[in-house]
């Protein structure tokens, strides 16, 4: 059973775009957050945004821990070459409007 989320627009995002089979929508994270952009609203990226600025806040330091407990996702950014946080980071920049 799942649990209540706390930041459940970023695991909407993480369950719906980056589960296991992520790669058909592209080769990277930017492949895969430019296709979610042309399905999504802008006030859903902010809100996604928002939930990775409070998990960051919430999870100072490495947070890949944290990431995996909170998720437990299908993806690991290792796997990306880079921590929880550098891969959130990044996510995040991604999402915003420019």
């Amino acid at each position: 059973m799942a649990r209540p989320q706390k930041y459940p627009k970023l695991a909407e995002l993480l369950g719906g775009w980056f589960h296991q089979d992520f790669d058909v929508a592209g080769d990277s994270v930017a492949d895969v957050v430019a296709l979610f952009r042309q399905s999504s609203r802008s006030e859903e990226r902010r809100a996604i945004a928002k939930d990775i600025e409070t998990f960051l806040a919430a999870n100072d330091g490495p947070a890949d821990m944290a990431f995996r407990e909170t998720f437990n996702p299908d993806i690991d950014p290792a796997g990306f070459g880079k921590s929880a946080r550098e891969w959130l980071v990044e996510l995040q920049a991604l999402l915003a409007d420019s």
